[in-house]
């Protein structure tokens, strides 16, 4: 395998994308005393590799906190053997086969736990500056009963929920010195508990800042409950949130 090796140990294997890639625009290079320069018009990296996505996993590793400590959210993760289930190309696979869930402490708590927004152990992804959409992958609240058929769907729950980004905006605090951070909510969002569903939340969510090569600094996304007390007796939801992926897909800038 071909590979080119930078200064700051990135390293560009060969690809099939890096084939069809043409860094330099066909420019001949030119000698300095430290070896060749090619100047350039254009930024031809693949965004792949500059700006890839973030996938995290709903995994304990991946928790940033959560807010069991004021007794409002009970943590678990939940394992789910896909090939046990014929029906289940109809409503969907989790990854891996486990999933998060979030369980209500009390009939009338809003469970809550907030993420790293890094990529998964062994690939920790980081997010960079620029624009990216955000998704949660909802696991059905009827995938945590056992003996299940293709009627389960029947037992199907409803989620509404609201996620929450914390980052650095790229000021520095005037009394502190260190970086400001800011959070932005999304809207409520609906999930009908049918199928395994990706539910966008954020669109040309932007970052100012890059977190790659930073150690131990990363934004963090909060997902909390929304329904309320009237949607759980008598509409069909449930309070109980059930999450298998948090993915942001990077964009063109």
């Amino acid at each position: 395998m071909e590979y080119l090796l930078t200064t700051r140990l990135d390293t560009f294997f060969t690809t099939t994308e890096w084939n069809q890639t043409e860094l330099f625009d066909g420019k001949a290079p030119v000698s300095l005393s430290n070896g060749l320069a090619y100047v350039v018009d254009n930024w031809n990296v693949p965004q792949a590799f500059y700006k890839p996505n973030v996938e995290i996993d709903c995994q304990y590793y991946s928790l940033f906190q959560t807010m069991k400590l004021e007794g409002a959210t009970n943590v678990a993760t939940m394992s789910f053997d896909n090939l046990s289930y014929e029906w289940i190309s109809e409503t969907g696979k989790v990854k891996n086969d486990q999933y998060m869930m979030l369980q209500s402490v009390s009939e009338s708590g809003q469970p809550s736990a907030q993420f790293k927004i890094q990529g998964n152990v062994g690939n920790q992804t980081q997010i960079m500056s620029g624009k990216y959409d955000v998704y949660v992958v909802m696991v059905p609240y009827y995938y945590n009963f056992k003996d299940l058929d293709e009627e389960a769907f029947l037992m199907a729950k409803q989620n509404k929920f609201q996620a929450t980004i914390t980052y650095n905006d790229g000021t520095i605090s005037a009394k502190t010195g260190r970086p400001n951070e800011i959070s932005k909510n999304s809207k409520t969002c609906e999930y009908n508990g049918l199928k395994v569903d990706t539910i966008p939340v954020f669109s040309d969510f932007e970052f100012p800042v890059s977190y790659k090569n930073i150690s131990n600094s990363y934004p963090t996304i909060q997902i909390r409950d929304r329904a309320t007390s009237n949607n759980v007796s008598k509409q069909g939801y449930t309070h109980n949130l059930c999450i298998d992926q948090i993915l942001f897909i990077s964009k063109e800038d």
